[in-house]
């Protein structure tokens, strides 16, 4: 037998007086009624501040639109947004060090997980770290870097002492990838420590921002 409702009072004359309703018409309900007229009428009665209760025999045709009404009463909502995150410790500094690096980046996967987001890949060097994430749908993207940058930096300095304070700077780059270069952006944050053998940070952020056509001010832009 399935359920439907939200509450179950065994017994109750309400139920006694539903039942016998559904009773009535979930013989043909799945042939002569449409799914959507079905949902509509139980939110009606949802309106009218009713929970009504139906016991419907499972392989039956009004069991498959009673499933049918649990889609139509949940809404579904999809995202699927991709960022490449891009930012740097304070005055790029290369605080970044080898005994850290693999420590603090499992950290901030962790970080990103609890903000609802999916972490694809992350690297950087001694001064920088990308990220490249399945965007969360429930965190803006300032609040998601205000979280990532403080809880990581206030870990840092709390679990790694003697040495100078860790700090990122107070700005970053959030560029949107298209699903068809999630696999080229990934490669792309695997191959920086070969990368930043030419190229530095600076030099490489300057190309993104071209890239994206993002207007910017030199003098500002490095905080």
């Amino acid at each position: 037998m399935i359920l439907m409702g939200k509450h179950r009072a065994e017994g109750s004359p309400a139920r006694s007086a539903d039942f016998q309703r559904a009773q009535a018409f979930k013989h043909d309900i799945g042939q002569k009624i449409a799914p959507t007229v079905v949902g509509l009428k139980a939110r009606q009665r949802k309106a009218q501040g009713f929970s009504p209760e139906f016991l419907i025999p499972r392989g039956t045709a009004a069991c498959k639109v009673a499933r049918k009404l649990e889609t139509l009463d949940m809404p579904q909502s999809l995202h699927c947004k991709y960022g490449h995150l891009i930012f740097s410790t304070k005055n790029r500094e290369p605080s970044i060090t080898p005994e850290l690096e693999p420590r603090l980046f499992e950290y901030m996967g962790g970080i990103v997980r609890g903000l609802k987001a999916s972490l694809i890949e992350i690297n950087g060097t001694a001064n920088h770290v990308h990220l490249l994430i399945r965007e969360s749908k429930a965190v803006s993207d300032q609040d998601f870097m205000g979280q990532l940058t403080g809880d990581s930096s206030k870990w840092i300095n709390r679990n790694f002492t003697g040495r100078p304070r860790f700090s990122w700077q107070g700005g970053y780059g959030w560029f949107s990838v298209s699903p068809a270069s999630v696999d080229a952006a990934e490669a792309y944050i695997r191959s920086q420590k070969q990368h930043h053998q030419e190229v530095t940070f600076q030099d490489e952020f300057r190309r993104f921002l071209t890239k994206y056509q993002v207007d910017y001010d030199e003098q500002y832009v490095w905080d």
